[in-house]
């Protein structure tokens, strides 16, 4: 579809320079002249070599693009995984759940998981004694740009300890 673009701008172009075109109306006589009318002229061969070159330029400029979009978002996949994995173990373990602080090299992130209480106006509030929020947050630098990440999972609370003996 880019190749057939290009080429129609090259014939609209092409149509509108000096050149072939006006040598047909100067001789008709079988002359050097008339021979050359099926040929191009060095400024058309010029012009679509630069309509050409630039076309290639800006397609291989946009595979480069995706290119490392599509490794940006490999990477941010490892990152959701990892942030998942802590996830799940608290979820799994509720009474470890606790403010939990990490730094990582590969992938190189640092991860903060909390659990959060549910708010009173919140209409989970009726369930605010027997379940809390995790929400786990990753933070990263690519280039001069900082991301993050912020994930949050509804878990059950830990059941509360009970102090003193029994009868």
């Amino acid at each position: 579809m880019a190749i057939q673009f290009i080429f129609k701008l090259i014939q609209i172009l092409l149509a509108g320079l000096p050149g072939r075109h006006a040598l047909r109306n100067e001789r008709h006589d079988g002359t050097l002249q008339e021979r050359r009318q099926h040929a191009f002229t060095i400024a058309e061969v010029m012009v679509s070599l630069f309509i050409l070159s630039s076309s290639i330029f800006v397609l291989s400029e946009l595979q480069v693009r995706s290119m490392l979009r599509v490794w940006q978002s490999r990477e941010d996949i490892d990152r959701v995984y990892v942030l998942k994995k802590y996830l799940y173990r608290m979820y799994l373990h509720p009474a470890d759940a606790r403010k939990t602080s990490q730094k990582f090299e590969e992938p190189a992130m640092n991860m903060v998981i909390e659990p959060v209480g549910i708010n009173k106006k919140s209409s989970l509030a009726a369930y605010a004694e027997k379940l809390q929020f995790l929400r786990a947050t990753a933070t990263w630098s690519r280039g001069t740009a900082t991301r993050t990440l912020q994930l949050v999972a509804l878990a059950p609370r830990p059941p509360a300890k009970q102090e003193g003996g029994g009868s």
